[in-house]
């Protein structure tokens, strides 16, 4: 085997050492860019799609205000929303039952879970049924 001289290690040292430092630097920095390649993208996407609903908003304000420009429009926006009349004519304002609404969606959600009991209780006879026939059969 050769011999590697004190000099000769030395310099393998301290350009093994610098060799790493270099490396770690160029691995840290190379990560931080991504990282901040990738933050910069996904705010960018959201950027996109603020644009892209102030762009739907915009548009839809445009169309409000070219019904607004219509004056029978606007009577009948008002009479819809704030309740205005006309002369010798009458408001009634109907509100929604929100209870019997909720109540019928409950009943259907009841319904909904009873058939999924019987369903898992079906089931779960069947398989105590097939663990018995085996067991007698053993």
């Amino acid at each position: 085997m050769a011999r590697i001289s004190k000099s000769r290690k030395r310099r393998l040292a301290i350009i093994g050492t610098a060799s790493i430092i270099a490396f770690a630097f160029f691995c840290l920095t190379t990560i931080n860019y991504t990282y901040k390649i990738i933050k910069l993208t996904n705010k960018q996407n959201e950027l996109v799609e603020t644009l892209n609903n102030l762009k739907t908003e915009k548009e839809q304000l445009d169309i409000e205000i070219e019904k607004l420009q219509n004056e029978e429009y606007i009577a009948r926006y008002a009479r819809e929303n704030y309740l205005y009349t006309k002369n010798n004519e009458y408001v009634i304002k109907m509100q929604e039952n929100s209870n019997e609404i909720d109540a019928t969606e409950k009943e259907i959600n009841k319904l909904n879970n009873a058939r999924t009991y019987i369903v898992y209780a079906s089931l779960a006879g069947l398989v105590i049924l097939v663990i018995i026939a085996r067991t007698k059969k053993s």
